[in-house]
């Protein structure tokens, strides 16, 4: 195996594994409609973290499976992010 092959390789898991870690709270978002106890403060940083990084990798600095990377992030963290500006669900308790 190649250097280079070995990087594409662990650049893809990471990817893989860093994009997966905000499915359940997406999924659960979705399921619950709506985003309670997550801070729109955190979701807009997120955001523009991942946007300059989507540009960093997207200017030939890093390999395919980051750009891929970022775009899957940012559409995660849009439905979450849609769901904390437009629920669903009628919120209970006081919060």
């Amino acid at each position: 195996m190649t250097l280079p092959l070995l990087v594409e390789i662990l650049g893809w898991l990471g990817a893989g594994i860093l994009g997966i870690r905000a499915m359940p709270q997406a999924y659960k978002c979705w399921k619950q409609g709506h985003a309670d106890g997550i801070s729109k403060s955190f979701l807009w940083l997120w955001i523009l973290g991942q946007l300059f990084m989507l540009a960093h990798f997207s200017l030939g600095v890093s390999s395919i499976s980051m750009v891929v990377y970022s775009i899957y992030v940012l559409i995660v963290v849009s439905i979450i992010m849609w769901f904390k500006y437009f629920p669903t669900a009628i919120k209970t308790g006081t919060s």
